[in-house]
């Protein structure tokens, strides 16, 4: 029996599972393109007539990631009688379990900061990666407006950029503690994990009504 020939969407989405899964096994430096065409299960000529270079497939898998951490995160907000500091309260405490659940992610998204520090690359998928940042932030944002107008959440002059700083915090911690998190017991006698969570509770309080 002859197989059918995939199609340019089955070769795109073969070449972008085989890329997430080598930069989450082996990092985007350590990554290859041939070791992603190998993957795949396509020739290295194959893999160019639909992809740039190895920068295209990492912005692809940094907005998977970002998609499924925010979708992920929304998972209990639409229960209805919740106040937006209760959603808002869920959201973020969803997103810190899942960070602590997926060191793998944490690890990707901490080389892709590292590496992408300059101007992005004049590729649609940056355009799209930047897009699902903002997706993230305005969708816990919304919980934040939500919990001003119930009077769960204090009045904020500026409640967008208060949410940039909570995600941000999150990330951030998560990036630099999690991936050592045992190194974090045996240097300041607590693990990463436990950080993480304490930062979350601290910063829900802050802007509790």
């Amino acid at each position: 029996m002859i197989s059918a020939k995939p199609t340019p969407e089955e070769i795109r989405l073969s070449l972008f599972n085989a890329a997430k899964t080598i930069f989450l096994r082996d990092g985007i430096v350590n990554a290859e393109m041939k070791t992603i065409a190998a993957e795949a299960g396509l020739s290295r000529s194959t893999l160019y007539r639909y992809m740039i270079d190895k920068n295209q497939l990492a912005f692809l898998v940094a907005t998977d990631v970002l998609e499924d951490l925010t979708n992920k995160s929304n998972v209990c907000t639409s229960e209805a009688g919740l106040s937006g500091f209760e959603k808002l309260s869920q959201f973020i405490t969803h997103f810190a379990d899942i960070l602590c659940n997926n060191v793998e992610l944490v690890s990707f998204l901490s080389e892709f900061d590292s590496i992408f520090r300059g101007d992005y690359p004049d590729i649609p998928e940056a355009e799209d990666y930047v897009a699902s940042t903002n997706r993230m932030l305005h969708r816990a944002a919304q919980f934040l407006f939500e919990g001003m107008a119930d009077g769960s959440i204090r009045t904020i002059d500026d409640p967008l950029f208060i949410t940039s700083v909570i995600i941000n915090t999150l990330f951030g911690l998560a990036e630099r503690m999690l991936p050592r998190s045992d190194h974090y017991i045996r240097e300041h006698h607590t693990s990463g994990e436990r950080v993480l969570q304490a930062i979350t509770d601290i910063l829900l309080a802050h802007i509790k009504g």
